[in-house]
């Protein structure tokens, strides 16, 4: 054979080749033609007018994206406007995900016994269905006469809304001795004081700076955006979901033997997307993820078949499954954006409250959230710390504290106190709670022991109130 006619044969051959390989797995091929800069955003969910309250845009936006929070037709939010009180019920419907109940409601003919229940047949016929979910939810207080659902909600309302919501009346009634620490807790309803513990003690609400509640100031739609995402985060943990931080190390389509072309609707067919990820100090894991989930990337949102290996991010799971998921932006690395921090042991949130020696109190809390870092240092009185100097500080206390999702608890409370130099027996009472990012989570409360004389003399009720914080202990624990 000539040397002409052998070339030409292997450049026929090489060509079949190809055009037998590259077909194969067209998905494959169309995945990496995607880059970090070039991948298809859904819907803009930012509204015209974000700029009046800048501060809260993150939160307006997760709520929209979210479906829990909607603007109006004109494209505006209007995020300094009070909330009405009928308004606040629909987004706490949502938020435990019964609109779908409430809106196969909407036309029942079961009555509203409240006194204004001709008001809202008439102007508010939209939401009877979501009231009549909130009523056989417990979300009204059982003296609530009237619905008032044009009536600008409080912070105080807001909040016991809230609370109720995500299903912790029991923890609420048993704080109502509890005076929270606010200058202006005598504006507080003495029945209302175990909801606001609660809410503060779940982050859904926190005091101004001046240690004021304001519990009677009428909330604004982009602090209701504000309350409705601490919430949803509450109502996560308390449906029993992780979250975890790590890298991405493939994504693909995988044959499905279990999940349902109902759930996973747009997905091939037969098919379910899965992500590999490599949690920091955890294992190599593999989770399903709804193909119409929004992911978070950058202020905006995309399907999550637009992640990719490499990326850096923060998810809500749920057993198996990915219910939420953010690309964490490490070219914001600094300031309140960092993600390459000192934090190599994986620290997600950490909060103690110690009080010890005579009458000495330390509070510290660190917050990791969707990487952006915050923190809070108080140490006696006048000594209240926040933003990058407390921030800066809590960094190099975490550092000294090496705390790993190894320790167990009597490791990690050991580790604690030696950074801080305070000894055991100091200690008057600890509350520790510190997640990793792995979805580990410790608590710890530790209460001294009173003397056996002292002991002799607690009556019945502070018997039972001691009963009810052991328990209270246990479950936490």
């Amino acid at each position: 054979m000539k040397r002409g006619k052998k070339i030409g044969l292997l450049f026929v051959m090489t060509l079949m080749l190809f055009s037998i390989v590259l077909p194969l797995n067209a998905e494959e091929h169309a995945a990496s033609q995607r880059t970090e800069e070039a991948r298809n955003m859904v819907e803009d969910f930012t509204f015209d007018d974000m700029e009046e309250a800048e501060w809260a845009s993150e939160y307006m936006i997760n709520m929209k994206a979210n479906e829990i929070l909607s603007g109006y037709p004109d494209g505006s939010f209007r995020p300094n406007q009070p909330v009405k009180r009928v308004e606040a019920i629909v987004t706490a419907v949502r938020l435990m995900g019964l609109e779908e109940e409430a809106k196969e409601r909407a036309s029942a003919s079961t009555s509203l016994f409240f006194k204004d229940a001709k008001l809202i047949d008439q102007k508010y016929a939209w939401a009877k269905g979501y009231m009549l979910v909130a009523l056989e939810q417990g979300l009204f207080h059982e003296s609530e006469e009237k619905m008032e659902p044009g009536k600008p909600a409080s912070r105080l309302w807001a909040a016991s809304l809230l609370v109720k919501a995500l299903g912790l009346q029991s923890e609420a009634l048993s704080q109502m001795t509890t005076s929270p620490e606010f200058t202006d807790v005598n504006a507080v309803p003495a029945g209302a004081l175990g909801y606001i513990n609660v809410a503060v003690e779940y982050e859904i609400v926190s005091g101004y700076p001046d240690g004021t509640f304001k519990p009677h100031k009428n909330v604004t739609r982009a602090e209701m955006a504000v309350l409705l995402s601490r919430a949803r985060e509450g109502f996560l943990e308390q449906s029993g979901a992780n979250t975890i931080q790590g890298e991405i190390m493939k994504v693909e389509w995988v044959q499905s033997s279990t999940v349902t072309e109902e759930v996973y609707h747009s997905s091939p067919e037969g098919m379910h997307l899965a992500l590999t990820v490599q949690i920091d100090q955890g294992p190599l894991s593999t989770y399903t993820v709804p193909s119409d989930l929004l992911v978070q990337f950058r202020g905006r949102y995309m399907n999550a078949d637009q992640l990719l290996a490499g990326d850096r991010v923060v998810l809500v799971v749920e057993g198996e499954s990915i219910i939420e998921a953010v690309v964490l932006n490490e070219s914001d690395a600094g300031g309140e954006h960092q993600v390459d921090s000192p934090l190599s042991n994986g620290i997600l949130s950490f909060k103690l409250e110690l009080e010890y020696g005579a009458g000495q109190e330390i509070e510290l809390a660190y917050k990791d959230k969707k990487g952006k870092l915050s923190a809070k240092i108080e140490m006696g009185e006048n000594r209240e710390q926040k933003d990058d100097e407390a921030l800066q500080q809590m960094l190099d206390y975490l550092a000294e504290m090496q705390l790993s999702a190894d320790m167990n608890r009597d490791d990690l409370l050991e580790a604690v106190l030696r950074s801080l130099d305070i000894e055991l027996e100091e200690i008057s009472e600890l509350e520790l709670t510190v997640q990793f990012t792995n979805g580990k989570k410790l608590n710890i409360e530790l209460e001294a022991e009173e003397d056996e004389e002292d002991e002799d003399e607690h009556d019945e009720e502070d018997e039972e109130e001691e009963e009810h914080r052991s328990m209270k202990r246990s479950k936490k624990i």
